[in-house]
Protein backbone atom coordinates (compact mmCIF):
# COMPACT_ATOMS: atom_id res chain seq x y z
CA UNK A 1 0.00 0.00 0.00
CA UNK A 2 2.88 2.26 1.00
CA UNK A 3 4.55 1.90 -2.54
CA UNK A 4 1.01 2.59 -4.29
CA UNK A 5 0.31 5.79 -2.42
CA UNK A 6 3.35 7.27 -1.19
CA UNK A 7 6.80 8.09 -2.19
CA UNK A 8 8.53 6.46 0.87
CA UNK A 9 10.46 3.00 0.98
CA UNK A 10 10.04 0.26 2.86
CA UNK A 11 12.44 1.61 5.59
CA UNK A 12 10.81 5.22 5.64
CA UNK A 13 7.66 3.89 5.62
CA UNK A 14 8.01 1.87 8.70
CA UNK A 15 9.90 3.98 10.68
CA UNK A 16 8.31 7.70 10.43
CA UNK A 17 5.02 6.10 9.78
CA UNK A 18 4.29 3.58 12.27
CA UNK A 19 7.55 3.20 14.91
CA UNK A 20 8.29 6.51 15.67
CA UNK A 21 5.02 7.57 16.48
CA UNK A 22 4.15 4.77 18.33
CA UNK A 23 7.03 5.04 20.47
CA UNK A 24 6.33 8.65 20.81
CA UNK A 25 2.45 7.92 21.63
CA UNK A 26 3.57 5.81 24.32
CA UNK A 27 6.43 8.04 25.44
CA UNK A 28 3.82 11.15 26.23
CA UNK A 29 2.98 8.58 29.28
CA UNK A 30 6.13 9.50 31.41
CA UNK A 31 4.89 12.49 32.37
CA UNK A 32 1.99 10.94 33.85
CA UNK A 33 2.09 7.23 35.24
CA UNK A 34 4.17 6.33 38.03
CA UNK A 35 7.80 4.91 37.15
CA UNK A 36 9.96 2.16 38.39
CA UNK A 37 13.25 2.75 40.18
CA UNK A 38 15.80 3.84 37.81
CA UNK A 39 13.58 4.29 35.45
CA UNK A 40 15.42 7.10 32.94
CA UNK A 41 18.06 3.90 32.40
CA UNK A 42 15.60 1.19 32.11
CA UNK A 43 13.64 3.41 29.52
CA UNK A 44 16.77 4.25 27.45
CA UNK A 45 18.14 0.50 27.42
CA UNK A 46 14.71 -0.56 26.49
CA UNK A 47 13.78 1.62 24.03
CA UNK A 48 17.21 1.69 22.11
CA UNK A 49 16.46 -2.13 21.59
CA UNK A 50 13.44 -2.03 20.60
CA UNK A 51 14.09 0.44 18.00
CA UNK A 52 16.99 -1.43 16.94
CA UNK A 53 15.42 -4.47 16.92
CA UNK A 54 12.43 -2.99 14.55
CA UNK A 55 15.10 -1.65 12.35
CA UNK A 56 16.63 -4.56 11.67
CA UNK A 57 12.88 -6.42 10.96
CA UNK A 58 12.51 -3.51 8.30
CA UNK A 59 16.21 -3.72 6.87
CA UNK A 60 15.80 -7.55 6.33
CA UNK A 61 12.68 -7.21 4.89
CA UNK A 62 10.71 -9.43 7.28
CA UNK A 63 7.47 -8.28 6.17
CA UNK A 64 5.50 -10.92 7.42
CA UNK A 65 1.75 -10.88 6.21
CA UNK A 66 -1.28 -13.81 5.83
CA UNK A 67 -2.91 -12.16 2.55
CA UNK A 68 -3.94 -8.66 3.83
CA UNK A 69 -2.70 -9.60 7.68
CA UNK A 70 0.29 -7.79 7.75
CA UNK A 71 2.28 -9.65 11.14
CA UNK A 72 4.83 -7.35 10.92
CA UNK A 73 2.67 -4.57 12.46
CA UNK A 74 1.75 -6.70 15.24
CA UNK A 75 5.28 -7.76 16.17
CA UNK A 76 6.61 -4.74 15.96
CA UNK A 77 3.38 -3.15 18.26
CA UNK A 78 4.01 -5.68 20.76
CA UNK A 79 8.27 -5.02 20.89
CA UNK A 80 7.01 -1.88 21.94
CA UNK A 81 5.80 -3.43 25.07
CA UNK A 82 9.34 -3.60 26.57
CA UNK A 83 10.00 -0.11 27.54
CA UNK A 84 6.58 0.29 28.50
CA UNK A 85 6.79 -2.62 30.47
CA UNK A 86 10.53 -1.66 32.25
CA UNK A 87 9.88 1.29 32.63
CA UNK A 88 6.43 2.40 34.05
CA UNK A 89 5.30 1.04 37.44
CA UNK A 90 1.92 -0.98 36.49
CA UNK A 91 0.86 -4.27 36.21
CA UNK A 92 0.99 -6.18 32.93
CA UNK A 93 -2.66 -5.22 31.94
CA UNK A 94 -2.72 -2.16 32.72
CA UNK A 95 0.57 -1.43 30.72
CA UNK A 96 -1.15 -3.09 27.57
CA UNK A 97 -3.98 -0.79 27.80
CA UNK A 98 -2.52 2.27 27.56
CA UNK A 99 -0.08 0.64 24.69
CA UNK A 100 -3.29 -0.23 23.04
CA UNK A 101 -4.00 3.55 22.99
CA UNK A 102 -0.96 4.88 22.00
CA UNK A 103 -1.65 1.83 19.21
CA UNK A 104 -4.48 4.06 18.68
CA UNK A 105 -3.54 7.16 18.30
CA UNK A 106 -0.88 5.73 15.69
CA UNK A 107 -3.40 4.97 13.29
CA UNK A 108 -5.44 7.82 13.51
CA UNK A 109 -2.51 10.22 12.49
CA UNK A 110 -1.08 7.66 10.03
CA UNK A 111 -4.90 7.86 8.64
CA UNK A 112 -5.01 11.73 8.87
CA UNK A 113 -1.81 11.99 7.09
CA UNK A 114 -2.46 9.67 4.16
CA UNK A 115 -5.71 11.14 3.62
CA UNK A 116 -4.29 14.93 3.77
CA UNK A 117 -1.24 13.73 1.18
CA UNK A 118 -3.88 12.10 -0.75
CA UNK A 119 -5.71 15.45 -1.21
CA UNK A 120 -3.30 17.53 -1.44
CA UNK A 121 -1.90 15.16 -4.92
CA UNK A 122 1.57 15.16 -3.10
CA UNK A 123 2.14 11.13 -4.11
CA UNK A 124 4.76 11.18 -6.50
CA UNK A 125 8.33 10.21 -5.04
CA UNK A 126 9.54 13.45 -5.75
CA UNK A 127 7.54 15.11 -2.95
CA UNK A 128 8.75 13.01 -0.36
CA UNK A 129 10.13 15.49 1.73
CA UNK A 130 6.47 17.69 1.60
CA UNK A 131 5.07 14.41 2.50
CA UNK A 132 7.15 14.13 5.48
CA UNK A 133 5.82 17.67 6.99
CA UNK A 134 2.95 16.66 6.90
CA UNK A 135 2.86 13.70 8.60
CA UNK A 136 5.03 15.53 11.26
CA UNK A 137 2.56 18.23 11.43
CA UNK A 138 -0.25 15.84 11.68
CA UNK A 139 1.31 13.76 14.16
CA UNK A 140 2.21 17.11 15.88
CA UNK A 141 -1.43 18.33 16.56
CA UNK A 142 -2.63 14.87 17.35
CA UNK A 143 -0.22 13.79 19.92
CA UNK A 144 -0.57 17.07 21.47
CA UNK A 145 -4.58 16.62 21.85
CA UNK A 146 -4.01 13.22 22.55
CA UNK A 147 -1.85 14.13 25.88
CA UNK A 148 -4.52 16.67 26.47
CA UNK A 149 -7.47 15.20 26.40
CA UNK A 150 -6.33 11.75 27.51
CA UNK A 151 -2.78 10.70 29.04
CA UNK A 152 -3.13 14.14 30.81
CA UNK A 153 -5.97 12.78 32.65
CA UNK A 154 -4.26 9.76 34.02
CA UNK A 155 -2.38 10.76 37.03
CA UNK A 156 0.49 8.88 38.48
CA UNK A 157 -2.04 8.11 41.90
CA UNK A 158 -5.59 7.63 40.30
CA UNK A 159 -4.37 4.73 38.70
CA UNK A 160 -6.63 2.06 40.30
CA UNK A 161 -6.49 -1.45 39.55
CA UNK A 162 -8.75 -0.77 37.10
CA UNK A 163 -9.34 -3.51 34.76
CA UNK A 164 -9.96 -7.19 34.35
CA UNK A 165 -8.50 -9.50 31.74
CA UNK A 166 -11.44 -9.74 29.89
CA UNK A 167 -12.32 -6.23 29.52
CA UNK A 168 -8.47 -6.19 28.41
CA UNK A 169 -9.00 -8.92 25.98
CA UNK A 170 -11.96 -7.40 24.49
CA UNK A 171 -10.26 -4.16 23.86
CA UNK A 172 -6.81 -6.12 22.61
CA UNK A 173 -9.11 -7.50 19.62
CA UNK A 174 -11.01 -4.51 19.02
CA UNK A 175 -8.01 -2.72 18.31
CA UNK A 176 -6.68 -4.98 16.32
CA UNK A 177 -9.55 -6.07 14.29
CA UNK A 178 -10.10 -2.34 13.85
CA UNK A 179 -6.56 -1.49 12.81
CA UNK A 180 -6.59 -4.61 10.32
CA UNK A 181 -9.78 -4.30 8.85
CA UNK A 182 -8.34 -0.55 7.91
CA UNK A 183 -5.34 -1.67 6.28
CA UNK A 184 -7.13 -4.56 4.60
CA UNK A 185 -9.66 -1.48 2.91
CA UNK A 186 -7.32 0.38 2.14
CA UNK A 187 -4.70 -2.15 -0.16
CA UNK A 188 -8.79 -3.25 -1.37
CA UNK A 189 -9.54 0.35 -2.40
CA UNK A 190 -8.05 1.50 -5.95
CA UNK A 191 -10.20 4.51 -6.46
CA UNK A 192 -10.68 7.95 -5.03
CA UNK A 193 -14.00 7.22 -3.27
CA UNK A 194 -12.82 4.19 -1.97
CA UNK A 195 -9.60 5.40 -0.39
CA UNK A 196 -11.45 7.93 1.15
CA UNK A 197 -13.71 5.83 2.46
CA UNK A 198 -11.44 3.70 3.87
CA UNK A 199 -9.28 6.52 5.73
CA UNK A 200 -12.84 8.24 7.33
CA UNK A 201 -13.85 4.93 8.75
CA UNK A 202 -10.36 4.34 10.12
CA UNK A 203 -10.28 7.81 11.20
CA UNK A 204 -13.75 7.09 12.77
CA UNK A 205 -12.75 4.11 14.42
CA UNK A 206 -10.18 5.29 16.49
CA UNK A 207 -11.77 7.69 17.72
CA UNK A 208 -14.15 5.11 18.88
CA UNK A 209 -11.39 2.96 20.52
CA UNK A 210 -10.15 6.11 22.64
CA UNK A 211 -13.73 6.55 23.54
CA UNK A 212 -14.18 2.79 24.55
CA UNK A 213 -11.02 3.03 26.39
CA UNK A 214 -11.29 6.47 28.27
CA UNK A 215 -14.81 5.18 29.42
CA UNK A 216 -13.66 1.87 30.73
CA UNK A 217 -11.34 3.59 32.72
CA UNK A 218 -12.93 6.18 34.09
CA UNK A 219 -16.12 3.76 35.01
CA UNK A 220 -13.76 1.38 36.90
CA UNK A 221 -12.59 4.58 38.58
CA UNK A 222 -16.29 6.14 39.53
CA UNK A 223 -17.14 2.51 40.88
CA UNK A 224 -13.51 2.29 42.53
CA UNK A 225 -14.23 5.80 44.27
CA UNK A 226 -18.11 4.99 45.17
CA UNK A 227 -17.21 2.00 47.57
CA UNK A 228 -14.76 4.01 48.80
CA UNK A 229 -17.14 6.80 49.55
CA UNK A 230 -19.70 4.71 50.64
CA UNK A 231 -17.31 3.34 53.14
CA UNK A 232 -15.92 6.90 54.25
CA UNK A 233 -19.71 7.63 54.72
CA UNK A 234 -20.18 4.44 56.77
CA UNK A 235 -17.25 5.09 59.18
CA UNK A 236 -18.17 8.83 59.36
CA UNK A 237 -21.77 7.51 60.92
CA UNK A 238 -20.28 4.89 63.27
CA UNK A 239 -17.86 8.06 64.27
CA UNK A 240 -20.82 10.04 64.74
CA UNK A 241 -22.70 7.76 67.00
CA UNK A 242 -19.37 6.69 68.86
CA UNK A 243 -18.57 10.16 69.72
CA UNK A 244 -22.84 11.07 70.97
CA UNK A 245 -22.44 7.99 73.05
CA UNK A 246 -19.16 9.43 74.95
CA UNK A 247 -19.87 12.88 74.89
CA UNK A 248 -23.42 11.85 76.34
CA UNK A 249 -21.55 9.82 79.24
CA UNK A 250 -19.34 12.31 79.91
CA UNK A 251 -21.96 14.80 80.01
CA UNK A 252 -23.81 12.45 82.37
CA UNK A 253 -21.16 11.99 84.50
CA UNK A 254 -19.91 15.95 84.42
CA UNK A 255 -23.55 16.59 85.66
CA UNK A 256 -22.96 14.31 88.45
CA UNK A 257 -20.03 15.65 89.56
CA UNK A 258 -20.78 18.96 89.73
CA UNK A 259 -23.84 18.98 91.99
CA UNK A 260 -21.53 16.35 93.85
CA UNK A 261 -18.88 19.46 94.31
CA UNK A 262 -21.74 21.75 95.46
CA UNK A 263 -23.06 19.06 98.07
CA UNK A 264 -18.82 18.68 99.27
CA UNK A 265 -18.84 22.71 99.14
CA UNK A 266 -21.18 23.10 102.18
CA UNK A 267 -18.66 21.02 104.12
CA UNK A 268 -15.56 23.37 103.03
CA UNK A 269 -14.30 25.46 106.26
CA UNK A 270 -10.72 27.17 104.73
CA UNK A 271 -10.91 29.35 102.15
CA UNK A 272 -8.13 27.41 100.54
CA UNK A 273 -10.94 24.32 100.19
CA UNK A 274 -13.53 26.66 99.01
CA UNK A 275 -10.80 27.82 96.27
CA UNK A 276 -9.77 24.09 95.17
CA UNK A 277 -13.55 23.27 94.86
CA UNK A 278 -14.35 26.45 92.70
CA UNK A 279 -11.37 26.01 90.35
CA UNK A 280 -12.76 22.57 89.97
CA UNK A 281 -16.48 23.65 89.09
CA UNK A 282 -14.64 25.95 86.64
CA UNK A 283 -12.30 22.70 84.86
CA UNK A 284 -16.01 20.72 85.08
CA UNK A 285 -17.65 23.79 83.46
CA UNK A 286 -14.92 23.62 80.45
CA UNK A 287 -15.92 19.77 79.97
CA UNK A 288 -19.48 20.56 80.09
CA UNK A 289 -19.39 23.09 77.32
CA UNK A 290 -23.01 22.93 75.90
CA UNK A 291 -24.39 24.69 72.80
CA UNK A 292 -27.77 25.55 71.68
CA UNK A 293 -28.56 26.19 68.16
CA UNK A 294 -31.44 24.72 67.57
CA UNK A 295 -30.29 21.35 66.09
CA UNK A 296 -29.26 18.58 68.59
CA UNK A 297 -26.54 16.86 65.85
CA UNK A 298 -25.32 20.54 65.65
CA UNK A 299 -25.14 21.22 69.20
CA UNK A 300 -22.57 17.98 69.79
CA UNK A 301 -20.50 19.05 66.79
CA UNK A 302 -20.10 22.22 67.67
CA UNK A 303 -19.71 20.93 71.82
CA UNK A 304 -17.15 18.68 70.42
CA UNK A 305 -15.04 21.51 68.00
CA UNK A 306 -15.10 23.94 70.94
CA UNK A 307 -13.79 21.24 73.25
CA UNK A 308 -10.75 20.95 70.86
CA UNK A 309 -9.90 24.33 70.01
CA UNK A 310 -10.16 25.44 74.07
CA UNK A 311 -7.48 22.57 75.03
CA UNK A 312 -5.57 23.99 71.89
CA UNK A 313 -5.86 27.25 72.23
CA UNK A 314 -7.57 28.04 68.85
CA UNK A 315 -10.60 30.87 69.17
CA UNK A 316 -13.70 29.39 67.65
CA UNK A 317 -16.36 31.90 67.47
CA UNK A 318 -19.91 30.87 66.85
CA UNK A 319 -23.17 32.54 65.74
CA UNK A 320 -25.74 29.33 64.99
CA UNK A 321 -29.65 28.79 64.40
CA UNK A 322 -29.43 25.66 62.95
CA UNK A 323 -33.36 24.71 64.02
CA UNK A 324 -34.35 24.87 60.11
CA UNK A 325 -32.02 22.05 59.49
CA UNK A 326 -34.00 19.32 61.44
CA UNK A 327 -35.29 18.39 58.04
CA UNK A 328 -31.83 17.13 57.32
CA UNK A 329 -30.70 13.50 58.14
CA UNK A 330 -28.37 13.74 61.31
CA UNK A 331 -25.62 11.88 59.65
CA UNK A 332 -25.86 14.65 56.77
CA UNK A 333 -25.33 17.09 59.25
CA UNK A 334 -22.19 15.41 60.82
CA UNK A 335 -21.03 14.60 57.68
CA UNK A 336 -21.57 18.31 56.25
CA UNK A 337 -20.41 20.49 58.96
CA UNK A 338 -18.25 17.64 60.58
CA UNK A 339 -15.98 17.53 57.66
CA UNK A 340 -15.75 21.44 57.27
CA UNK A 341 -15.27 21.89 60.76
CA UNK A 342 -12.17 19.33 60.78
CA UNK A 343 -10.73 21.22 57.89
CA UNK A 344 -10.82 24.45 59.21
CA UNK A 345 -9.23 23.37 62.43
CA UNK A 346 -6.39 21.19 60.49
CA UNK A 347 -5.51 24.60 58.72
CA UNK A 348 -5.34 27.20 62.17
CA UNK A 349 -3.14 24.49 63.61
CA UNK A 350 -0.64 24.87 61.62
CA UNK A 351 -0.64 28.85 62.08
CA UNK A 352 0.29 31.42 64.34
CA UNK A 353 -1.47 31.65 67.69
CA UNK A 354 -2.73 35.25 67.11
CA UNK A 355 -4.25 33.82 63.82
CA UNK A 356 -5.76 30.56 65.33
CA UNK A 357 -9.39 31.57 64.60
CA UNK A 358 -12.29 30.06 63.17
CA UNK A 359 -15.53 31.95 62.74
CA UNK A 360 -18.76 29.82 61.99
CA UNK A 361 -22.24 31.00 61.35
CA UNK A 362 -25.52 29.36 60.61
CA UNK A 363 -28.15 32.14 59.75
CA UNK A 364 -31.92 31.61 58.77
CA UNK A 365 -32.93 34.51 56.68
CA UNK A 366 -36.65 33.82 55.33
CA UNK A 367 -36.96 30.56 52.97
CA UNK A 368 -32.82 30.80 52.83
CA UNK A 369 -30.20 29.22 55.87
CA UNK A 370 -26.74 30.64 55.25
CA UNK A 371 -23.55 28.93 56.64
CA UNK A 372 -20.09 30.57 56.95
CA UNK A 373 -17.32 29.35 57.77
CA UNK A 374 -14.05 30.92 58.01
CA UNK A 375 -10.26 30.14 59.19
CA UNK A 376 -6.82 31.15 58.30
CA UNK A 377 -4.92 28.91 56.44
CA UNK A 378 -0.49 28.95 55.90
CA UNK A 379 -1.33 27.01 52.64
CA UNK A 380 -1.05 27.95 48.96
CA UNK A 381 -4.25 27.26 47.64
CA UNK A 382 -5.34 27.34 44.00
CA UNK A 383 -8.20 26.09 42.30
CA UNK A 384 -9.49 23.94 39.81
CA UNK A 385 -12.83 23.64 38.86
CA UNK A 386 -14.26 25.78 41.49
CA UNK A 387 -12.28 23.14 44.35
CA UNK A 388 -9.71 24.50 46.39
CA UNK A 389 -6.56 22.29 45.64
CA UNK A 390 -3.54 22.28 48.55
CA UNK A 391 0.54 21.63 47.77
CA UNK A 392 -0.29 18.62 49.63
CA UNK A 393 -3.46 17.46 47.43
CA UNK A 394 -2.61 18.91 44.19
CA UNK A 395 -3.98 16.02 42.35
CA UNK A 396 -7.15 15.10 43.15
CA UNK A 397 -9.38 16.92 46.08
CA UNK A 398 -9.79 14.42 48.85
CA UNK A 399 -12.97 12.79 50.67
CA UNK A 400 -13.50 15.42 52.82
CA UNK A 401 -14.85 18.19 50.47
CA UNK A 402 -16.61 15.74 48.49
CA UNK A 403 -18.22 14.81 51.71
CA UNK A 404 -19.47 17.86 51.93
CA UNK A 405 -20.51 18.68 48.24
CA UNK A 406 -22.69 15.26 48.38
CA UNK A 407 -25.01 16.85 51.27
CA UNK A 408 -25.02 20.03 49.33
CA UNK A 409 -25.96 18.66 46.24
CA UNK A 410 -28.50 16.31 48.20
CA UNK A 411 -30.40 18.62 49.95
CA UNK A 412 -29.91 21.09 46.46
CA UNK A 413 -27.34 23.49 48.06
CA UNK A 414 -25.22 25.93 46.28
CA UNK A 415 -21.66 26.96 47.54
CA UNK A 416 -18.96 29.35 47.03
CA UNK A 417 -14.99 28.31 48.35
CA UNK A 418 -12.56 31.09 48.16
CA UNK A 419 -8.84 31.91 49.60
CA UNK A 420 -7.84 35.61 49.79
CA UNK A 421 -4.49 37.10 51.83
CA UNK A 422 -4.52 33.49 53.19
CA UNK A 423 -8.41 33.86 54.97
CA UNK A 424 -9.97 30.37 53.76
CA UNK A 425 -13.91 30.91 53.47
CA UNK A 426 -16.78 28.22 52.70
CA UNK A 427 -20.45 29.42 51.90
CA UNK A 428 -23.32 27.58 51.80
CA UNK A 429 -26.85 28.17 51.46
CA UNK A 430 -29.94 25.79 50.91
CA UNK A 431 -33.72 26.61 50.89
CA UNK A 432 -36.88 25.30 51.24
CA UNK A 433 -34.96 22.68 53.67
Amino acid sequence: MYEDFTGLNAIEYYLTRFVIPLFIAESLYLFTLPKRKRWILLFISTAFMFLMISINIIYFDLDLKTGWFRFTFLLIFLLSLLPMLATYSLKAKQTIFFALSAYAIQNLGDNLGNMAIFLSDLLDKKYEVYQLLIYSGIYAVVFVCYYFLFVQKFKADMIPDFMNGKIIYFITIITLMVVYIISMFAQSATDFVGFIASRVYGIVACLFLLFIQFNAFYSKKLETENKMFAQIIHNENEKYKTSKRNVDMINMRIHDLKHEVENIKEYARSKEEQLALANLQNELEIYNNEIETGNATLNFILAEKSLYCKNNGIKFSILADASALDKMNSNDIYSLFGNALDNAVEAVSNVKKENRTIIFNVIPKGKFITIHIENYTNEDVVFHDGLPITRKDKDYHGYGIKSILRVIKKYDGTYAISCKDHIFILNIVFSNL
